[in-house]
């Protein structure tokens, strides 16, 4: 609950001062979508993928898609 309360907290004063918010620490989907709707722009974490020599980024970003599930998220701003 702690984790949901500063999350829910962050996402908040991101939207007060008009700033995007990056998760840190995404483990799951559920987790993504959890933070989607509590108004996280950005995530990193092993959710989305591994960590990875720098050199093989450039070709991830290429291939990477949005899971189903965080695309059916509406955002806060959108609602």
């Amino acid at each position: 609950m702690h984790r949901v309360g500063c999350s829910s907290l962050g996402a908040s004063l991101g939207a007060v001062f008009h700033r995007k918010i990056i998760a840190e620490g995404v483990e799951t989907l559920a987790h993504g979508a959890a933070l989607l709707q509590m108004g996280c722009h950005f995530a990193q974490g092993d959710g989305i993928t591994r960590p990875m020599p720098a050199g093989q980024f450039h070709e991830w970003t290429l291939q990477w898609q949005k899971n189903a599930i965080w695309k059916s998220i509406v955002l806060p701003e959108q609602a």
